[in-house]
């Protein structure tokens, strides 16, 4: 269980682990699923670009966005996930790429 970047955190565990490191269940409260959709709804702000060390949208930076982003390791085998998101924010967008 997990918020905010801690929810980031058990859903990105939660979504690679395999074997000895899976997981029972995630529980991520508010955390971010898709770095890619929240920089395409807020841009390349001051806390991303500190997270990834960059500074401009480009092939290394979406590598790095796409590598952190728990959506991308969505597989039918994963633990069961319970996933919550602030009905009034902008940090936490609905939508997915994926």
């Amino acid at each position: 269980m997990g918020k905010s970047a801690g929810g980031h955190i058990v859903a990105y565990c939660g979504a690679r682990g395999r074997g000895k490191t899976k997981v029972a269940a995630v529980v991520d409260l508010y955390g971010v699923h898709d770095f890619l959709e929240i920089h395409s709804v807020r841009g390349l702000f001051r806390n991303l670009q500190r997270l990834f060390s960059v500074t401009e949208m480009n092939g290394e930076a979406e590598r790095k966005f796409i590598e952190a982003s728990p959506i991308t390791y969505v597989h039918k085998n994963m633990p069961p996930f319970m996933l919550s998101t602030e009905p009034r924010t902008r940090r936490s967008p609905t939508s997915s790429r994926r």
